[in-house]
């Protein structure tokens, strides 16, 4: 599983991707970080290319200069999505992601 970093208008995101195909996307919840994805993201691997990010201020990802809403996340989603160049994806997540 690679690990990495991505400069965002938010600070530095942390993120884990495996596998190859067409992206899906695992947004964590609150507040814990993409770690809750480690155990699947092999078995999604086999039919996608699955990133997991630390969305700011969670994990090892840069911390918050303040209180985030649902619209700064998102819209750090799609910053990482572009970082990343990924166009299109599916998205999958649980309770807050």
């Amino acid at each position: 599983m690679k690990k990495g970093y991505v400069a965002l208008p938010e600070g530095q995101m942390h993120y884990r991707a495996e596998g190859e195909g067409e992206p899906l996307l695992l947004l964590h919840q609150a507040p814990l970080s993409g770690v809750e994805f480690e155990d699947i993201i092999p078995l999604l691997s086999r039919d996608f290319m699955v990133v997991a990010p630390d969305l700011p201020g969670h994990g090892q990802s840069d911390d918050l200069a303040r209180e985030y809403g649902v619209e700064d996340y998102a819209r750090s989603v799609v910053h990482l999505m572009d970082a990343l160049g990924i166009k299109k994806t599916n998205l999958g997540g649980n309770h807050t992601g």
